[in-house]
């Protein structure tokens, strides 16, 4: 049974869309409500707001969320927010949660993101048990799960990104993959190569995507950044070569300015990518290419700061 949050009055207090438009952004109108979720936040540094009134509201397992370990937010076409966490999913429309966990069918409990379907549906990244379906818009079974490979750290799904030509890109702790939709029967993997030098890709965690103006998609890894053309071939970029483990946690491409944010385990970049046909007729894909302009830019950087974290500017 979905959860109805006690003081849904706090929610009408500080969004900006309630104040301005006289909107009342509860459940029937979460599509106006929604995008304030994050603004909630950001408001918090107005100097305007007392200390002691903050617009913070923390949920919880008592506020009716699937767990207090939150792995992903997602923000669906209907204007709904789900929250991927250890013990399921949960739904959240602005005045209750409703939670899909074990007790309910969920095949297994760890969810690392959701991506949305055309038709209404998710495909759930989970921890060990694969790609599930989860049903909520059409017929047929409420949760399917299916392997990614016979390799079982490829079962550990840390997220889902579909690319602006609609392939879906599963990036696993075993390695990239590519999920091909069908309409019956279930989806099928096949395994992209990242051909990192002395890594094989069954052993390449893969945490994150991000796809620039071009169609080059970009793929973080623990042992750096990857760019795989639209024609197939790959370059690497090494971020911190020296470090044991070289993770990218997290990308953002800002379109409007043609630059890569890097979340790095040392630290925050900011990478401005080379145009694609720079390396399209150098890097075949049996022969990946290393590009080392965001190494020699970090090291640079972090030598002037003398520390082990900070933000880098990175230009090719």
């Amino acid at each position: 049974m979905p959860t109805r949050i006690r003081d849904s009055a706090w929610f009408d207090r500080f969004s900006p869309l309630s104040r301005q438009n006289g909107l009342n952004c509860h459940a029937e109108t979460m599509k106006c409500w929604l995008p304030l979720t994050m603004a909630m936040v950001v408001a918090m540094a107005s100097a305007h707001v007392a200390a002691r009134e903050l617009p913070i509201r923390s949920f919880t397992v008592a506020d009716g969320l699937a767990d207090n370990r939150v792995n992903r937010i997602v923000l669906d076409s209907r204007g709904l927010l789900w929250i991927c966490t250890n013990s399921g999913i949960s739904r959240f429309d602005g005045s209750q949660f409703q939670s899909f966990g074990v007790p309910e069918g969920l095949p297994y409990p760890v969810i690392n993101d959701l991506l949305e379907t055309s038709d209404g549906d998710f495909w759930l990244a989970s921890n060990g048990g694969g790609v599930i379906r989860f049903r909520v818009a059409t017929a047929g079974p409420r949760y399917e799960a299916f392997s990614v490979d016979r390799e079982p750290t490829s079962n550990r799904v840390n997220r889902l990104f579909r690319a602006a030509d609609g392939a879906v890109w599963v990036g696993t702790d075993g390695g990239l993959f590519r999920m091909t939709e069908r309409p019956e029967g279930g989806p099928g993997f096949t395994r992209v190569g990242l051909q990192r030098r002395g890594h094989p890709d069954e052993m390449v965690q893969v945490w994150s995507f991000a796809e620039d103006r071009e169609g080059t998609l970009w793929v973080g890894t623990r042992f750096g950044l990857v760019s795989i053309l639209r024609g197939g071939s790959i370059v690497s970029y090494p971020v911190r070569q020296e470090l044991e483990t070289d993770h990218v946690f997290s990308l953002l491409y800002a379109h409007e300015d043609d630059v890569l944010w890097i979340g790095h385990q040392s630290g925050l970049a900011l990478f401005k990518p080379p145009p694609a046909a720079s390396h399209s007729t150098v890097a075949p894909v049996a022969q990946p290419l290393e590009d080392r302009s965001i190494v020699r830019a970090a090291a640079q950087q972090f030598a002037r700061q003398n520390g082990p974290a900070g933000v880098t500017a990175c230009a090719t």
